[in-house]
């Protein structure tokens, strides 16, 4: 066990660490818990199973921000099965800190021990100099620090989750001492982490954007429109699911660069997937208009359509918060842990068809990415200055590469802002 330790402690990088860590998952990244029964919603070990389940994680249509609803966030999701997202890092992080206690205490009972000998023998300014040396020697590397993990509702808008991050955030910075926070941020989570940013500068002292969707993920679209099997199990994730996901409407790219001329892939469709009219006259989603009992389990028609405005206004607001403020917006050291050797869906050919708008599923664009996030989507928005490490991880696994996640720590903790 203690040699175990000492490898994890030899890691590069890793050793810079010297205030308290956040980690946020990202999209589906989080547990979310019946808040009576404290039974998983999101997600349990049977549920895959089960291709009739009724189990629903489905957000009320009704809900904007904050509002109750019986599902509670409860937790990252460290690891599914044999597919790990967190748990490295986690486990990692969390030996580290306990480590480091035991050394500072080992050290202060060290130093005070060296305090009364000087005190006994009478020692001269010196010999307390050097006792400060001493102490100032143990604060330059391998200091305490305590890993925090943010887990949250990831149905909701990301305009909701950011206020309770910076909630959060800011009780850690009450309590521990007003020293600014750093953050490993996954996906969406990063999205979360630079809205703060941009919100409360003085509380975040640095950022690693892992996989983070700057400019979105094109293959969102394939979600709303067709759901995603969760091995036997069709409903938890099928298209009504996704449709009442606030998030996804999030991960949409912000250029509105998804969509591209059948004829010439070089060119951009002229659509603005966030204007509730071009829903209207597509097929993107069979939800809107589609007369169906799962459905109507979501709300009216027109409730449908109400409620998709709204989200879609949401996400534009959101997207703002992206952008640098100001001219002289001062940033902390931020960087990009990214991978650029996965085949990753850069987007669609988009086609009139029986006069809709329709998405060519069939025809994806294949770029470079980590699998799920384009390359260039991870690059940080105009003018906001950045650092990347690459990793040959794929979306879901990026933070599970401890080496290069080092190398990143090395870059936000040892650079000078």
């Amino acid at each position: 066990m203690t040699l175990k330790k000492k490898i994890i402690e030899e890691i590069s990088g890793y050793e810079y660490i010297h205030s308290d860590i956040v980690l946020i998952p990202g999209f589906r990244g989080s547990k979310l818990l019946d808040e009576k029964s404290k039974r998983p919603g999101w997600i349990s070990l049977h549920t895959p199973f089960f291709p009739n389940s009724k189990e629903s994680i489905d957000l009320p249509l009704h809900v904007t921000k904050h509002e109750h609803d019986r599902l509670i966030p409860g937790g990252i999701i460290k690891k599914v099965a044999w597919l790990k997202f967190y748990e490295s890092l986690v486990n990692h992080l969390e030996d580290l800190s306990k480590t480091r206690e035991r050394n500072l205490k080992k050290e202060e009972k060290r130093l005070k021990k060296k305090e009364r000998k000087n005190l006994a023998s009478s020692s001269s300014s010196s010999s307390s100099d050097s006792m400060n040396d001493d102490i100032t020697n143990t604060n330059n590397i391998n200091q305490q620090f305590k890993l925090h993990k943010f887990s949250y509702d990831w149905r909701r808008t990301n305009e909701a989750s950011t206020e309770v991050f910076i909630e959060f955030l800011q009780n850690i910075y009450n309590n521990n001492g007003n020293k600014k926070i750093y953050i490993i941020a996954h996906s969406n989570g990063g999205l979360i982490s630079l809205s703060a940013l941009h919100q409360r500068p003085h509380l975040i002292g640095g950022i690693i954007f892992a996989g983070t969707p700057f400019n979105g993920a094109p293959g969102i679209f394939g979600n709303l429109r067709h759901g995603i099997p969760l091995l036997f199990n069709k409903r938890l994730q099928d298209d009504a699911s996704h449709f009442a996901l606030r998030t996804v409407f999030t991960l949409m790219p912000r250029k509105l660069d998804a969509f591209k001329d059948p004829n010439d892939l070089s060119k951009n469709a002229n659509v603005d997937y966030f204007d509730i009219e071009e829903w209207k006259n597509s097929d993107w989603s069979l939800v809107i208009d589609g007369n169906n009992s799962r459905y109507d389990e979501l709300g009216s028609k027109q409730e449908r359509i109400d409620y998709l405005q709204r989200t879609l206004e949401a996400a534009k607001r959101f997207h703002k918060t992206l952008e640098k403020p100001f001219e002289d917006f001062e940033y902390p050291p931020l960087c990009t842990l990214v991978s650029n050797i996965h085949l990753t869906n850069g987007g669609y050919p988009m086609d009139k068809i029986n006069g809709k708008n329709t998405i060519l599923f069939n025809n994806v664009i294949s770029t470079i990415g980590d699998s799920a996030v384009p390359f260039e989507s991870t690059k940080l928005p105009q003018g906001i200055p950045f650092e990347t490490v690459f990793t040959d991880y794929s979306h879901g696994s990026l933070l599970e590469d401890l080496k290069t996640v080092g190398k990143a720590l090395e870059i936000i903790f040892k650079k000078k802002c």
